[in-house]
Order: structure tokens, then sequence, then C-alpha cells
């Protein structure tokens, strides 16, 4: 009795602290639900507020398609083609051969011409016999034999068409064999031929007479000239014909922008992949941007634009290095590629800055054009003038003179011409020509007869090549124009301050600088 009533006093005494310690488990299991359920509100908030981040993961109904196309070498066979197979005799040609395939298969088999002459077994071949010495040859005949077994029926087919030297594919329920198959593929070209042509030539000649009949003559001149004949369709057909088999042919058809082969499947498939890789790069487009700077210099007699003081504004202000300024460094000439495409701002920017520092500079000419690759683009800034080419006097009987006046048109300004060639390491091949004219005065020449207007004009042409990455600033200068203007004034000597007398003169060079970018554009 003593004993119970110990065990139900230690149980009241334990009861309170057995309470408090599962209270305070259900409080912490409350909080922690509380926490719980604010992280869960809290996902994909900033402060409270919902994130305008992109999720990792978008989901978006719709069909998506890829850029490539992914060719199939043939549609999907019946399941007849998979079909266990056994075919164990001698056939005397192909056409003997697809009778039996036609019986057993039931699908219709075809051999087309070609495929009848390339099938046909040639004379003397193992299975042929031959006669006994003394013995009249008899007519000969020739067969192939054919085992097979443990197969399907594409297996039997492969072996046949492998033995008899021909292709074989299943099309509009056919089963047909052929020899040399015909392929029309569209070239990524503009119809037509492009032709580029270029060219600087001077020259002078004297002559003069001397006493005695003695005379003296001479002449000097010199001419560089650049011509290019660009004609896709025709290069590709001469590519595609070294390609060809003994039994291929090639047309091309510029009207259309195709060119048909017809050849063996081997070789069409080796066709295929070299004109995918032609027309992957016919197709890439190039942007040129062009601008013409014009730097007015007015500081001393001897002077030009300090082409290192350029440079060294160019590396120390945005990290730009001149990679041919070793190569050429004069006051006189400069030619620098700049890589700007690390740049923020645009290359003709940064120059402007940098020359602004020489002198003062006027953007003469600015343009922009995209062609394809491989073919020759015109740009052309440019003003026509009319002026009085000629003047004619007729004498009219009973009536009088009467004059005919003749005019003339003369263009001047800023022309290229540019040949673009991408390379697949993104170099850019940049052939171009440019002529740069200016208008200087329209002279007036009289004589008894009549007045007429000559112009007198400045001109600046070169040809270039050079080897550049997309998005590289090509820099040319060295086109320099010099004005000197001496103004007198006075009563007697000019010198004479006394008598009002003065002398000023200015002296004016200015320096074209063209800029040349070419930015080779993805395919879409």
């Amino acid at each position: 009795m003593k004993h119970v009533s110990l065990v139900a006093l230690i149980g009241t005494m334990l009861l309170p602290a057995c309470s408090s310690m599962q209270n305070g488990i259900i409080d912490r299991v409350d909080a922690s639900d509380k926490r719980s359920s604010a992280l869960k509100r809290g996902v994909g908030t900033i402060d409270g507020k919902a994130s305008q981040a992109d999720p990792s993961v978008q989901h978006d109904p719709g069909i998506w398609i890829g850029r490539s196309l992914a060719r199939t070498s043939q549609i999907p066979l019946p399941p007849i083609f998979n079909q266990p197979t056994t075919f164990e005799r001698s056939v005397g040609s192909l056409a003997e051969f697809a009778e039996r395939i036609t019986l057993r298969s039931g699908v219709p088999t075809k051999i087309t011409a070609d495929a009848t002459n390339a099938g046909q077994p040639e004379k003397g071949s193992a299975n042929s016999k031959v006669p006994q010495l003394g013995m009249p040859m008899p007519p000969e005949k020739t067969s192939i034999r054919i085992d097979f077994s443990g197969g399907t029926l594409k297996g039997l087919l492969d072996t046949a068409a492998a033995r008899f030297g021909v292709s074989w594919k299943y099309a509009n329920g056919n089963i047909q064999f052929f020899h040399t198959d015909t392929r029309t593929f569209q070239i990524a070209a503009v119809p037509g031929d492009s032709a580029l042509s270029a060219s600087i030539s001077s020259g002078a000649s004297s002559g003069g007479g001397g006493g005695s009949g003695s005379s003296v003559s001479g002449t000097n001149s010199q001419n560089t000239a650049v011509r290019s004949t660009l004609s896709v369709f025709s290069s590709i057909e001469k590519s595609i014909s070294v390609m060809l088999s003994a039994q291929g042919k090639v047309s091309a058809s510029p009207a259309t922008g195709s060119i048909t082969v017809s050849d063996t499947p081997d070789n069409l498939e080796r066709i295929t992949l070299f004109i995918d890789r032609e027309n992957r790069t016919l197709s890439r487009q190039v942007m040129v941007n062009v601008t013409v700077l014009a730097v007015t210099l007015t500081r001393g007699d001897n002077y030009g634009i300090k082409w290192d003081a350029v440079y060294k504004t160019l590396t120390n202000k945005y990290g730009l290095s001149n990679t041919l300024a070793k190569a050429s460094n004069t006051s006189s000439f400069s030619a620098a590629i700049l890589d700007t495409a690390s740049s923020k701002l645009a290359g003709t920017t940064i120059m402007i800055e940098a020359l602004s520092e020489q002198g003062r500079v006027r953007r003469e000419t600015s343009a922009s054009v995209v062609t394809l690759n491989n073919q020759p683009v015109p740009v052309q800034v440019a003003k026509q003038t009319s002026y009085l080419q000629s003047s004619q006097t007729t004498q009219v009987p009973n009536v009088g003179t009467t004059t005919t006046l003749t005019p003339g048109t003369i263009t001047t300004g800023f022309n290229m011409s540019i040949l673009p060639n991408v390379l697949n390491n993104g170099t850019v091949l940049l052939q171009f020509s440019t002529d740069i004219s200016s208008l200087r005065a329209l002279r007036t020449v009289s004589s008894s007869n009549a007045t007429i207007e000559t112009p007198e004009t400045d001109t600046r042409n070169f040809l270039q090549r050079v080897a550049m990455k997309s998005n590289e600033t090509l820099i040319i200068s060295g086109f320099e124009q010099t004005d000197d203007n001496l103004n007198q004034q006075g009563v007697g000597s000019p010198g004479n301050l006394l008598l009002g007398g003065s002398v000023g003169a200015s002296t004016n060079k200015e320096v074209i600088v063209i800029m040349i970018t070419p930015i080779a554009m993805r395919a879409s």
C-alpha cells in the first residue's frame, strides 16, 4: 500500500514537468511552421515585391522549328521491307531479278534505262561456260549468282544493287532500280554576272622643233588597272564538272537561279555538300561604313598631321593601337587598322576627337552600304555642275549669223567601288577604288568668234587591297591640298607702312582622311 502511494506521488510530481516540455515542443513547431509559410510566400519576391527577373526555365506553347534543315536519306519503308527473305539462284539480268522481286513481294519493281545498261552482266564472266576445243561456239549466255539468306528484303535489294552496280529507292509505291539520279539546287546568288573595273592613269607629252629640221619629243605615262569579272553560276558549274563521274551531267540556269545535276547517288551527295558550303559563303552579308574627313591645318609652312600624337591619344584614351604604325607613320601618308569593335564609341567619333587636337575637322562624306559576299557595290556622293562646253557661230545667207551653245556637265565628289570577300575565319579581304574630285574653278576662254568655259578640277584616285577583321577600321591618309593666299596693298611699295602699305599672307592645308569599317553580318 505504501509502495503504490509512493508511485502515485512521483507521477503527480512529474506531471507538471511533462506538460511544460510538451507545450514547449508544440510552441517551437508552430513557430517553425509560421516561418516556413512566410518563406514560401516570399519565394520569387524581393523586399516583399514581386521579382521582375525572368525565371530560369520558361515554357512557351507552340511548335518550334530549327533554323537548319535535316535531310533524310529516303522516305520510311513499309513493313514488308523488314520481313525475312531468302534468295538463292542465278539471274541473267537485272530485269529478271526485278521480276522475281515483284512476284515474291507483291511490290512493283521498275528499272530505268541507264540502270538496264549498267546492270547487264559482262560477257565472259565467271559463270559463262567455255566450249571445248573443236566444238562450235554456242550463243553466249551470262548469269549472276545471288546467294542471300538470313536477312530482310531491304538487305536483299542492297546486295543485288551492289552486285549489278546500281542503286535502288522506294518511291510512289514502287521499287526502282536506277544508275543516275537528278537533283536541282538553288544557288544563293543574284542572277547575272558582276564586273568591277578601276584604273589610275597619268601622262604627259611634249614636242618641239629645232633648227636644221631637227625635232625633240617625249612622252611619260603610267597606268594601273584592276578588272574583276564575277560569274557565280559559271564558276560553280565548272567546279561541279570536276566532281562528276563519266555518266554525270550539269547544267546551270542563271535565269531561275538554279543548277541541275545528274549523276550517281554517291556523287550527288558530295555535290550537295559542296553546294551547301558555297551557299553559306555566298549568302553572307557585309555592311561597309565609309567616312571621309577633311582636316584643315593652318599652323606653319612645313606642317602636317602628327600621326604619332593621334595614335598616342587613341591608345591612352581608348586602348586602341595601330597595327600598321611601324610600317607607315609619316606626316605625308598614314595607314592604320584599329580594332574599334572593342570600343564603346564608333570609330568615326574616336577619330574625330583625336584629329581635333591637330586642326579643324569637317565630315565631308558618310555612307553605309550592304552587299553580299563577293559582290561589288558602288558608293557615290557627288555633285553635277553644268557649264558652257562649246559655242559655234554659223553664217546663214540672207539671214545673218546664228550661234549654237552646247552645254556640258561635270560630276565631282566622292566615288568608291567596294568588293568584299569574307573568309571562314572572319577575315575580310577588301578591294576598293576611290575617286575624290572637286571643282576648283570654271575658267572663261574667249576668242574672236566665241566664248566657252573650261572646268578646272582636283582629283585624287587610289586602289587598295587589304586584309582585316570584321569591325576593324581602316584609316588612310595622304591626300593633301595646299592653298597659299597673298594680299598686298598700298601706295608705291606695299612694304611702305607710312603710305598705307600692308602685306598679308595665309596658308591653309587640307588633309583628307578616309575611314572604312567592314562588318560581316550574321546570316538569319
